[in-house]
């Protein structure tokens, strides 16, 4: 009888098993990557923002690890999009997006389309290593990676996808960027696999140009000072609202009992539009300058990761597809080839 009821308690947990201990003591880690369009480095109060309030982010940041030297892989959103998720610079994965760009004091522009049209297929990506794993892998928002059926998310290793494109008909606050629709269809992924491991990745159409919100908000910042370096009210607004729904996602970790067990991660795909200094800095989106790829980076990880610390090493976006295998004791594909190293340490 006893065994019987041991060889069942053991078959339950197998079944269940997606959150089993590791040899650690802790969970199977869950991953939450919010990764932010066109937010610079100096776009949210914890990295010096003037201007733009950030509570819920800045929270975010002080509760783990803030990189004060983080890049993103590229200086647009697509050659960056696809560094992430194949852990591999754009010289590597040929795919380098557009390119559209004013010289400064010309009237030269640069209009090209470099590289692959469509994200390369044949090699593994980070949600195809972790679904492979047993994770269930999830995208909301931008995708900007292929349309067709060989480069849509499915096929390139998410189990779920919710994919949102700009949209005059949009029914939140922030128009064409869905805010609340990213919020609530992430909200609802979280519910859904609280039970078992998941990997979601939450890729905003937000901070990028055109920018939205609501008037209220708008003339609410409006009617505040403004700073030496930021004084945009409706690009406060917009990322006020962006700050929100950080926020909101955070809460449904809580509330579903996962959130000691989630690894978060907040970044940017690229440094900022002109339309946000990001002083000293010299730069913006789409320059190899400073600003244009150097990005805010926080790593949250309950009693794994000190809340407050801080690391100055310079880091780059390729070292997260090794970071998350490492942290799931996952092993590199093989044949896989990784740019970056595994932040860990």
């Amino acid at each position: 009888m006893l065994q019987t009821l041991l060889a069942t308690c053991l078959l339950v947990l197998s079944a269940a098993g997606a959150h089993a201990a590791d040899l650690d003591g802790r969970r199977t880690p869950n991953f939450l990557i919010f990764y932010i369009d066109d937010l610079g480095w100096k776009d949210t109060a914890h990295t010096g923002s003037d201007f733009y309030r950030t509570p819920q982010i800045d929270r975010l940041a002080a509760g783990g690890m803030t990189f004060t030297n983080a890049y993103a892989a590229a200086a647009t959103c697509a050659p960056s999009r696809a560094s992430l998720l194949s852990g591999q610079f754009p010289a590597r994965t040929g795919y380098y997006g557009f390119a559209g760009l004013s010289l400064p004091r010309t009237r030269l522009r640069v209009r090209r389309v470099l590289g692959e049209p469509q994200f390369p297929s044949g090699d593994v990506t980070i949600a195809e290593a972790l679904r492979d794993a047993g994770y269930q892998t999830g995208i909301v928002g931008k995708w900007q990676l292929g349309t067709t059926s060989e480069y849509e998310p499915a096929a390139r290793g998410f189990t779920f996808s919710h994919v949102t494109k700009p949209s005059d008909t949009a029914p939140d606050d922030a128009g064409p960027k869905r805010i609340d629709e990213i919020t609530k269809v992430s909200r609802e992924f979280i519910a859904r696999n609280r039970d078992r491991p998941f990997f979601l990745y939450i890729s905003h159409l937000a901070v990028h140009t055109p920018l939205q919100a609501s008037r209220e908000s708008v003339r609410k910042h409006a009617a505040r000072t403004p700073g030496e370096h930021h004084r945009h009210p409706l690009f406060a607004a917009m990322i006020e609202r962006l700050d929100a729904s950080v926020g909101e996602i955070l809460e449904a970790l809580t509330e579903h009992g996962v959130a000691d067990d989630t690894l978060v991660l907040f970044t940017s795909d690229n440094g900022a539009a002109p339309v946000s200094s990001q002083a000293p800095l010299r730069g913006f989106k789409g320059s190899y300058y400073e600003a244009g790829i150097r990005v805010p980076l926080f790593a949250r990880w309950p009693r794994v990761v000190k809340p407050g610390s801080r690391s100055d090493v310079p880091v780059n976006q390729v070292d997260i597809y090794p970071t998350l295998l490492a942290a799931a004791k996952v092993v590199v594909p093989e044949g896989k080839v990784l740019d970056g190293k595994s932040l860990l340490p």
